[in-house]
C-alpha cells in the first residue's frame, strides 16, 4: 500500500501495478505457492475510468468529419464535455474516440427502440448502466413519440385483424 500511495499523483500507474501484482499472486495461489492474495480488496486510485455516459452530439460528429487525425480535429473543433471539478466548478475535458460507445448505446435506445436489457446485451454492459445513459441522454419526447407510434400501429393492426 505504501508503494501505491507514494505514486498516487499518477493514479493510473499504481493501479496498473497493483493489477499486475494481483494477477501474479492469483497465479501463485492457483499453483499452491501462496495461501492468500494480499492485493484482494485494495481499492483503485483512478476514479475517471467510466466514460460510458459521455456521448458525441451530432455537432461533434459533424465537426470530426471522419478525419484520420482524430486528436487534431477534436482539439481544433473543441469537441469537449464538462465534468464537475473537485471545487464544484465545471472543468472542460476533451472527448475521446472511445466515448462513441455511449453514442452508439443512445442510438440503440432511440433509433432501434431497444430495451435497456437488449442494449445492455449488445454493449456488454449492465441494464443499470444502460438505464443511466437512457435517463441522461435519451430525449423523453422522442421516447413518448416512439411509444405512441408503436401503440398506434398495434391498435391499428388489432382493428384490421392483423398481428403487429
Amino acid at each position: 500500500m505504501k508503494w501505491r500511495d507514494e505514486r498516487a499523483a499518477t493514479a493510473r500507474a499504481p493501479d496498473t501495478g497493483i493489477t499486475v501484482l494481483r494477477e501474479l499472486l492469483k497465479f501463485g495461489r492457483l499453483r499452491g505457492r501462496i495461501n492468500i492474495n494480499v492485493t484482494d480488496g485494495i481499492p483503485r486510485l483512478y476514479k475517471g475510468g467510466d466514460r460510458a455516459a459521455i456521448i458525441w452530439t451530432p455537432e461533434d460528429m459533424e465537426a470530426f468529419g471522419g478525419s484520420k487525425s482524430f486528436g487534431m480535429v477534436r482539439d481544433k473543433a473543441k469537441i469537449v464535455h464538462f465534468e464537475e471539478g473537485e471545487d464544484g466548478e465545471p472543468v472542460e475535458r476533451a472527448k475521446h474516440l472511445h466515448d462513441v460507445r455511449g453514442t452508439f448505446c443512445t442510438y440503440l435506445l432511440t433509433d432501434c427502440e431497444l430495451t435497456d436489457e437488449q442494449a445492455a446485451l449488445i454493449m456488454g454492459w449492465s441494464s443499470a448502466r444502460v438505464g443511466k445513459i437512457r435517463s441522461t441522454y435519451v430525449d423523453t419526447a422522442a421516447v413518448v413519440i416512439s411509444l405512441a407510434e408503436r401503440m398506434r400501429a398495434k391498435h391499428g393492426a388489432k382493428q384490421t385483424g392483423s398481428a403487429a
